[in-house]
């Protein structure tokens, strides 16, 4: 049971720091480098800034990386964020994700994972990526692994990407479970004219 509720808080559904010794430059193409990158960029913030824990959207632009614009889901709680989304940046997030010190269990928590993730009210596409070795480098204290230190972990979860939006307002809806873990979140995106 205590593994469980270990497991769970480290499910977590939507500003990397730059890249340090150990990682390298951000390829959203690659399972390893979108996955430790987004892990990095959630446990890069203190925990009062946290994009997880964040019930409003007001940490959505800390720490963005320039090539596209992440979001999160949540701890367990249903959460609605509303966010200024810079124009011609791709969306990139999890339905539902999972860092884990073995493959064993992202094998797990993935045959029990399902998602759903709409725009607009239309269907976004959700890829699944299976285990693979990541690092996550955080602050200290961080709501993610707790540790500044680097960690070498296995990365699994289900995620999407969507082309950059169009200007105007956006409903970007995340809805994910693993076993008795769900993530619900509703996220209101602006995106402004370009420049």
């Amino acid at each position: 049971m205590r593994l469980l509720a270990v497991l769970m808080i480290f499910a977590v559904l939507g500003c990397a720091p730059a890249p340090g010794p150990d990682q390298a430059p951000l390829d959203p193409a690659d399972p390893a480098s979108l996955q430790s990158h987004w892990w990095s960029w959630a446990a890069s913030a203190p925990p009062e800034r946290d994009p997880v824990s964040d019930d409003s959207g007001e940490f959505c632009a800390d720490r963005q990386p320039e090539q596209v614009w992440f979001v999160a889901g949540s701890f367990g709680e249903p959460v609605q964020r509303t966010c200024d989304v810079p124009a011609g940046r791709k969306i990139v997030g999890p339905v539902i994700n999972l860092w884990a010190k073995t493959d064993g269990h992202c094998v797990k928590f993935m045959l029990e994972a399902e998602d759903r993730a709409t725009l607009d009210g239309i269907p976004v596409p959700v890829t699944t990526l299976d285990a693979v070795p990541i690092s996550i480098k955080g602050v200290e204290g961080n709501n993610i692994t707790g540790t500044g230190r680097t960690m070498r972990v296995q990365g699994c979860g289900l995620w999407f990407t969507i082309p950059a939006l169009p200007e105007g307002e956006h409903a970007l809806v995340i809805s994910g479970t693993s076993g008795d873990f769900a993530v619900d979140v509703k996220y209101r995106l602006i995106v402004a004219a370009g420049v």
